[in-house]
């Protein structure tokens, strides 16, 4: 008898609608190892060098740093600021010297002829 019964628990914890926790993003964490680190950089670097390649929608979500609705240069450098600890400019020479070929001050000045 209880066989029967434990076959159809599935169905029925499903039914009822049991309320399975809801994974939060974390902003900055690309990989979702819930350690924002310089993997997370090096992604996020990527889908800015690289736009229309193919990525999740919950890991655009977390590469949107500042949460501004945009994916750009801001969200990396602030995301460096976060994990190293430095300021703005701090994090922008960082960025100059480990990731050159994103052209950080270049892109930063784009966006600020935008607004």
């Amino acid at each position: 008898m209880y066989s029967r019964i434990s076959t159809r628990l599935p169905w029925f914890f499903g039914y009822i609608g049991e309320p399975e926790p809801e994974d939060e993003i974390l902003l900055g964490d690309l990989n979702f190892d819930e350690i924002i680190n310089v993997a997370d950089i090096i992604l996020l670097v990527n889908i800015i060098l690289d736009p229309d390649d193919m990525y999740i929608p919950e890991m655009l979500t977390a590469a949107d740093y500042n949460e501004d609705g945009e994916i750009n240069v801001v969200d990396v450098v602030q995301l460096v600021s976060v994990i190293l600890e430095t300021t703005f400019r701090g994090a922008v020479e960082w960025l100059i010297e480990n990731f050159p070929e994103l052209e950080v001050e270049k892109r930063l000045q784009e966006l600020n002829n935008v607004n």
